[in-house]
């Protein structure tokens, strides 16, 4: 893992980003508690066409692995389909745990619900939240995850 006051200072000022809601959220107050002249920006996942998250490890997967990883971006759809104002954090993971569950090749490391400044688990979405999951398809490790900005309604 890489920390921010080790890798800032040799790129200087201008722009960092991140392809994932954990490493935006996580970068997202040491600059300025650094005092880095930087600019922390989030981007979307990129996604295959078939919905796998672009990831180099997914070069690690054989043919039917591959086929199996799709059970993460199936589990992030379940997700952002069932989430809601309010909705309790076990009952959506429940929800997108079933659908991991269902694939004999994947072994799920975490399914979770966080706050999305701090990371830190949450029992309902009633903040910002982000739910992230990594799971182990054969020998490779992926990860994949969704932010929900919808609070304000509850």
């Amino acid at each position: 893992m890489y920390r921010c006051d080790q890798t800032v200072p040799y790129c200087g000022t201008g722009q960092s980003i991140f392809r994932t809601e954990r490493r935006t959220a996580a970068g997202h107050h040491p600059p300025d508690d650094l005092n880095f002249d930087i600019e922390i920006v989030g981007c979307p996942i990129i996604r295959e066409e078939d919905g796998l998250a672009k990831s180099s490890r997914n070069t690690y997967l054989s043919p039917e692995e591959r086929k199996a990883a799709l059970c993460l971006s199936k589990a992030v759809k379940a997700g952002q389909e069932a989430i809601h104002a309010g909705i309790p954090a076990e009952e959506l993971l429940g929800k997108m745990r079933a659908v991991i569950e269902a694939e004999p090749l994947a072994k799920i490391d975490y399914v979770s619900m966080v706050d999305a400044l701090t990371m830190q688990p949450v029992e309902k979405a009633d903040r910002s939240v982000l739910v992230a999951m990594a799971v182990y398809i054969g020998k490779t490790r992926l990860i994949d995850n969704f932010s929900y900005e919808g609070w304000e309604k509850f």
